[in-house]
């Protein structure tokens, strides 16, 4: 489940592809089971293919209602994870499992302090047990790196810190300023932007 149309078309597109080839690989199957791989589209063409919270959560309940579904490969985009996971989480007697290649906000798996809101990661499984994997770094390990070539690496010593405003962009500005002064830099200032 991720955005396949708009904008998200070629991105979407491509995970589609890599998906499908993995699966070729290794003959759709796996433990014994045939595998069968469904591309669900959560985007919408009123936010020009983008994620849209309603196809998030029809994906989510479509996935918990098919007794075949192993796994949801999803979200491409955080917000949306915050949507399917704890959907996904509440199946009995076993939260269904959730992969994703994308997703970095770190309040999906882990508090980070200044970076994640009140009450995460738990928040987002009631059953207790957790089901969400990501394939990627958080932004806690981007954000943290980051700064330390900045200011190690490159022998930089002060920065100004600028993030587009969405959960990903905020979640690596936040990390990589507390790492930075953390190091001894010195934060300047930082903003968001309308991008």
């Amino acid at each position: 489940s991720w955005p396949l149309t708009g904008s998200m078309e070629g991105t979407g597109g491509d995970a589609v592809a890599a998906a499908q080839m993995a699966f070729d690989d290794f003959g759709s199957a796996a433990g014994g089971f045939a595998l069968v791989y469904e591309p669900l589209d959560d985007g919408v063409a009123a936010n020009n293919g983008g994620w849209e919270a309603g196809k998030e959560t029809e994906n989510a309940n479509k996935a918990i209602n098919d007794a075949d579904c192993m796994v949801l490969m999803a979200t491409y985009n955080s917000g949306a994870a915050k949507i399917a996971i704890p959907i996904l989480n509440q199946v009995e007697p076993d939260p269904l499992a959730m992969i994703s290649f994308a997703n970095t906000y770190p309040g999906l798996t882990v508090a980070v302090e200044g970076a994640t809101e009140e009450g995460e990661p738990e928040v987002y499984y009631p059953s207790g047990k957790r089901n969400f994997m990501r394939v990627c770094p958080g932004d806690q390990i981007q954000g943290g790196a980051s700064a330390r070539w900045a200011y190690n690496d490159q022998e930089r010593r002060k920065a100004y810190v600028l993030d587009d405003n969405s959960l990903y962009g905020k979640g690596v500005a936040t990390v990589f300023q507390n790492t930075f002064a953390d190091l001894g830099g010195e934060i300047l200032g930082s903003e968001s932007f309308d991008k």
